[in-house]
C-alpha cells in the first residue's frame, strides 16, 4: 500500500511539475500536464533562506567544479552527477535517460568528458549518473558542461521550471553544470574551513607552507584541532612573509589584502 501511494505521488506530482509550477514560462509555452514517465536530477539540500526560496543556494545544489589540480597523480577521474530520479512508475527493464550538453557547453564530449552512466535500471525509481573527466587536453582553460535533461521515447515528458517540492523537503532540476580544470580553483569544502576568504595566491602560499590541501574533503571532527592550528601557523607565516618584504602586505590575483 505504501509503495502504491509513492508512485502515485511521483505521477501526481509529475503532472504538477510538468504544468502549475511552469507559471514562470509564457503562457503558450507552458505544456499541459502530463501522466507521462519523466526525470528529473534530485536533492535534499535546503534551498531556503528564512523559509524562503534562495536561487543562490538552488544554483549551487545543482553545480559543482572539480579540478586536477589536487590530484597531480591522475589522468582520468569519474565525477558523479546528483541522483536523478523517476516520476512515474517503474519498469522490468532498463532505460537511458536523454542526457545531453546544453547551450554554454565548452568541454568537448570524448576528448575532455564522457558520460559513462547514464540508464535508470530495471524496476528502480532513481539512479546517480557518472561522468569520466579526462585531464589531457585540459590545457590552463577551465571546461564547462551544462548537463540537461532532454524529454525522449523512454522519458517523454517535457519539464520546464525547476522547483522545490510542495512539502519543502526535496528539490528537482532539469539541469547540472559542471566546471573542471587542471587549475588551482575553490575547493568545495573550503567555506566549512577556517581561512578566511578564498584566493588562488592565499591557497597555494598555504599549499607552500603546509603541504596539504584543505577544503577538498568534508571537515571531521578530528581535522578541527589541525585546522585550528593550521590557522595558527599560516597567521605566522604570513607575518614572516610581511617581514621579509619589508613590511609590504601580500596581495592576492584581485589586489585584496591576504589575511588568516
Amino acid at each position: 500500500m505504501k509503495a502504491s501511494m509513492f508512485y502515485l505521488r511521483i505521477v501526481v506530482l509529475s503532472a504538477l511539475f510538468c504544468g502549475i509550477f511552469a507559471a514562470c514560462e509564457d503562457e503558450d509555452k507552458i505544456p499541459a500536464a502530463s501522466y507521462q514517465p519523466g526525470v528529473w536530477f534530485y536533492s535534499t539540500k535546503s534551498v531556503l533562506s528564512y523559509g524562503k526560496f534562495d536561487l543562490e543556494k538552488f544554483n549551487d545544489v545543482f553545480s559543482g567544479a572539480f579540478s586536477f589540480y589536487f590530484y597531480p597523480e591522475m589522468e582520468v577521474d569519474t565525477f558523479k552527477l546528483p541522483e536523478i530520479r523517476l516520476m512515474g512508475i517503474p519498469v522490468d527493464y532498463d532505460r537511458k535517460v536523454n542526457l545531453v550538453c546544453g547551450e554554454g557547453t565548452t568541454a568537448e564530449e570524448g576528448k575532455h568528458f564522457e558520460i559513462v552512466d547514464a540508464v535508470l535500471p530495471a524496476h528502480s525509481v532513481s539512479f546517480v549518473p557518472k561522468i569520466l573527466l579526462i585531464k589531457r587536453n585540459l590545457g590552463d582553460e577551465e571546461k564547462i558542461i551544462k548537463f540537461q535533461l532532454q524529454p525522449s521515447e523512454e522519458f517523454p515528458a517535457r519539464v520546464f521550471a525547476d522547483t522545490v517540492s510542495d512539502d519543502q523537503t526535496f528539490v528537482m532540476s532539469s539541469h547540472y553544470e559542471l566546471k573542471f580544470s587542471n587549475l588551482v580553483s575553490k575547493p568545495l569544502y573550503w567555506d566549512h574551513c577556517g581561512f578566511g576568504e578564498w584566493s588562488q595566491v592565499k591557497y597555494e602560499f598555504m599549499i607552500e607552507k603546509l603541504k596539504r590541501y584543505w577544503g577538498i574533503e568534508p571537515l571531521s571532527p578530528t581535522d578541527m584541532n589541525d585546522m585550528y592550528n593550521d590557522v595558527l601557523r599560516m597567521r605566522y607565516e604570513l607575518e614572516m612573509w610581511k617581514q621579509a618584504h619589508g613590511g609590504e602586505q601580500m596581495k592576492d590575483e584581485n589586489g585584496k589584502n591576504i589575511y588568516f
